[in-house]
């Protein structure tokens, strides 16, 4: 029988039982195109801080006014929801990572699909990893909901991509904001 030290019976325990790391497929996740590695906090962190960054840059211009309104209990929220040129309404729902499961995609795509119809207008679904295009595959997950890119959704509003045609300039944008969390 070994000693009752609690540091060699915790090596004696993963001798016995080893963890097994299950590989996460990142690709689909905004933390794949950052430079370092964040936690699943300061991810969440990261979608958040640019959800409202980018709400307060769109409605920057004068032809966009955000009508988002305060979260209210029992009420769906709403991640970006716009008025353009005074009648043109565009909601947009806003992910960092598409890499969901079944019942969470589903969820998601009926969370637009709801809003844009209560909100009587256009229903986005903005992936925050894609500078330029969301690959086929990814956007056939979500049946029924259009599913855009980061430039394709500034198209919607006649603003020009603040990252101009470089993906570059957008991952330098995203380890911008992901340094400003981490430090």
């Amino acid at each position: 029988m070994m000693d009752q030290n609690i540091y060699e019976f915790t090596n004696y325990h993963f001798e016995q039982e080893p963890v097994v790391y299950k590989n996460v497929d990142k690709s689909e996740s905004i933390s794949s195109i950052v430079a370092f590695d964040l936690t699943q906090s300061q991810c969440i962190m990261l979608g958040i801080k640019l959800e409202k960054i980018m709400r307060q840059y769109i409605s920057s211009f004068e032809h966009v006014l955000n009508i988002k309104q305060k979260n209210k209990k029992g009420k769906k929220e709403r991640d970006h929801l716009f008025c353009v040129n005074g009648f043109k309404k565009i909601y947009a729902e806003l992910k960092s990572n598409l890499n969901l499961d079944t019942e969470k995609r589903v969820k998601t795509a009926e969370k637009v699909k709801q809003i844009s119809s209560e909100e009587q207008c256009d229903g986005f679904l903005v992936s925050l990893r894609y500078y330029t295009e969301v690959p086929t595959l990814v956007k056939l997950r979500y049946k029924g909901v259009k599913v855009l890119s980061v430039s394709e959704y500034f198209k919607l509003f006649d603003i020009e991509c603040p990252f101009g045609n470089i993906e570059m300039g957008y991952k330098i944008w995203l380890n911008q904001v992901a340094k400003k969390i981490i430090t």
